[in-house]
């Protein structure tokens, strides 16, 4: 037997599977290997490499779960745009990691909501492949929590740059998201600071905008310095 924790009456972490041996294995790998199990196929990533997809596929007896992904030289999938598909998710870290309120969450394998949704990540928009970051807090928490992506260098913004990004914001108990372009001699309790408000924000946006996902650009001024995009949820 296993206990799933629950916040607010919703089950989070990963799904369970109703497994059934019968499925055909699954083909190797470059770069890795896949065990094959009667009931379970997993991916096993060589050193120096990173997983890019789903890493577990369960059998029902007659078809797997959901497609197996591949591994990808680490550092690869650190590029300007991310679908977060690579488990490294592009570079991107949350602030305090420990607390773990930014996840990568699996379209197929975690728990989701329809009160809050989303129930597909936007690139498949499907609900058996894909990835997508989703925050999560408990329901007495309070403050704000920082998404950060890689440190990128000031030499993108020196034509026509811009950030296109897309969001779901969707029930009762939804705060706020915001969204700034962060040089990265400025800490990051600088960028919301009162005494130079949207300074270095560029998006505000708050409470449910429906169950849907939506798309945003924000066009990148160009830049003295080195820069992060900051997604901030409070």
């Amino acid at each position: 037997s296993k206990v799933f924790a629950c916040d607010r009456g919703i089950p989070r972490g990963k799904k369970p599977f109703c497994a059934k041996s019968g499925c055909q294995e699954y083909e190797q790998i470059q770069n890795g290997f896949v065990l094959n199990a009667p009931m379970k196929a997993k991916i096993i990533c060589s050193d120096g490499y990173g997983l890019v997809g789903n890493r577990i596929a369960y059998c029902d007896g007659e078809k797997w779960s959901t497609q197996l992904g591949s591994c990808a030289l680490r550092g690869q999938t650190r590029t300007a745009s991310c679908d977060f598909e690579s488990e490294d998710m592009c570079g991107w870290t949350a602030e305090l990691s420990f607390l773990s309120t930014w996840k990568r969450v699996s379209t197929v394998a975690d728990f989701h909501s329809e009160k809050t949704g989303p129930q597909e990540d936007h690139t498949f928009q499907n609900q058996s492949d894909g990835h997508y970051v989703r925050m999560e807090t408990e329901s007495d928490a309070f403050g704000t929590y920082h998404f950060l992506s890689p440190l990128y260098p000031k030499e993108l913004s020196l034509s026509a740059a811009c950030f296109q990004f897309h969001y779901f914001m969707f029930g009762s108990g939804v705060g706020s998201l915001l969204v700034s372009i962060k040089p990265v001699s400025v800490t990051i309790g600088d960028i919301l600071k009162t005494n130079h408000p949207y300074r270095f924000v560029q998006f505000v946006m708050t409470g449910s905008q429906g169950a849907r996902w939506l798309e945003y650009t924000i066009d990148i001024k160009q830049m003295d310095e080195d820069f992060q995009v900051i997604f901030t949820a409070t």
